[in-house]
């Protein structure tokens, strides 16, 4: 959540016409959806520590 806050304030406040537009804030978007799909996929206990690995590594601003 932290990142959804930021990305948006310093992209704003460095000059981005609109979010919309901006290719690290396109990607946390899919992230998140990807997240609401897999939560409401009903993933087993298995499945959760293999998609927190995946976060561990995460360079949002990639």
């Amino acid at each position: 959540m932290v990142r959804c806050a930021l990305l948006p304030d310093y992209y704003v406040r460095t000059g981005a016409e609109t979010l919309k537009d901006v290719p690290q804030i396109k990607a946390e978007m899919t992230r998140i959806w990807a997240d609401f799909d897999f939560v409401c996929s009903g993933p087993t206990w298995e499945q959760v520590p293999e998609r927190m690995e995946g976060y561990k590594k995460l360079d949002p601003l990639a």
